[in-house]
């Protein structure tokens, strides 16, 4: 709860803050350390930053503020484009996890997939198989 929680104020933060920027100069200068941030947060590994920065950047409330988009430079509208492409749910979030397997001990995952994940192979598979202990979700749970 408390990872969903602070998830829940980054995501508000981002939104907020550039929200609340009533200069579009601003506005746009707050974008692009939003941008960074998140590049920071995926370089070391904390996926849950990255995913909070980078849906609190997907909002509608900010991706309807067509006039700071177009004023970010190309760089950070690719970069950022490309951090989009892992927040994709097509086949399970297969990019994410993509990623994820390449990445080396230790890093933050990005809990709610994590416990959909468990929650999946928890309820979806049965403790006792004709009378005998599975293993396999033992593994999967472990």
């Amino acid at each position: 709860d408390c990872f969903l929680a602070r998830f829940n104020e980054v995501q508000h933060w981002v939104i907020t803050e550039i929200c609340l920027t009533p200069l579009l100069s601003k506005r746009v200068h707050i974008l692009r350390k939003f941008i960074k941030i998140a590049q920071h947060c995926r370089d070391f590994q904390n996926m849950m930053a990255f995913f909070g920065i980078i849906m609190g950047l997907s909002n509608i409330a900010i991706s309807r503020l067509s006039q700071t988009w177009e004023k970010l430079p190309s760089k950070f509208k690719k970069l950022f484009k490309e951090f989009e492409t892992l927040l994709d749910p097509t086949r399970n979030h297969r990019t994410y996890r993509l990623a994820v397997s390449k990445q080396e001990s230790p890093f933050i995952p990005f809990m709610p997939l994590l416990m959909k994940d468990m929650t999946f192979i928890f309820e979806g598979n049965k403790t006792i198989i004709d009378g005998l202990i599975n293993f396999e979700k033992m593994v999967c749970s472990y």
